[in-house]
């Protein structure tokens, strides 16, 4: 079961590209970038079961890409429990509705406690980091 859903919005290559952790191993430096069946910037409707899929660390961690822009896409993001982000700091801002779970997260320094129904707003360069819960 996952701890933690979340839809994210933000520019191609911001948290994605950011290494998340587990106690007990560490995943690729990057979450796979889905080859889009869609043409950035065209319309498009997606049902999550049609949705690009990816997982990595042996599904600790699985990315949706639901839409994507020229500048930015939207996803789905399921960490297992435990899992953490590193400290980082994206070159965009970022926007992170909480579905499901909870956990810390840190936004230069300032500590956060995310549960479902939240929604965290992330200026570009803050540093940032998150355990699952």
């Amino acid at each position: 079961m996952r701890n933690l859903a979340i839809v994210i919005a933000f520019v191609v290559g911001a948290c994605t590209g950011t290494v998340l952790h587990t106690a007990a191993e560490e995943l690729p430096d990057r979450l796979p970038r889905p080859i889009d069946p869609v043409t950035p910037g065209t319309a498009s409707v997606v049902a999550m079961d049609k949705a690009v899929h990816r997982q990595v660390g042996g599904g600790k961690a699985e990315i949706w890409l639901l839409a994507r822009g020229n500048n930015a896409f939207v996803g789905r993001l399921d960490l297992a429990p435990g899992l953490k982000v590193p400290t980082h700091r994206d070159p965009t801002e970022e926007f992170i509705h909480v579905l499901n779970g909870g956990g810390t997260l840190t936004i230069d320094g300032k500590v956060h406690e995310l549960k479902a129904g939240m929604t965290v707003y992330m200026p570009a360069n803050v540093e940032v980091s998150y355990t699952n819960g």
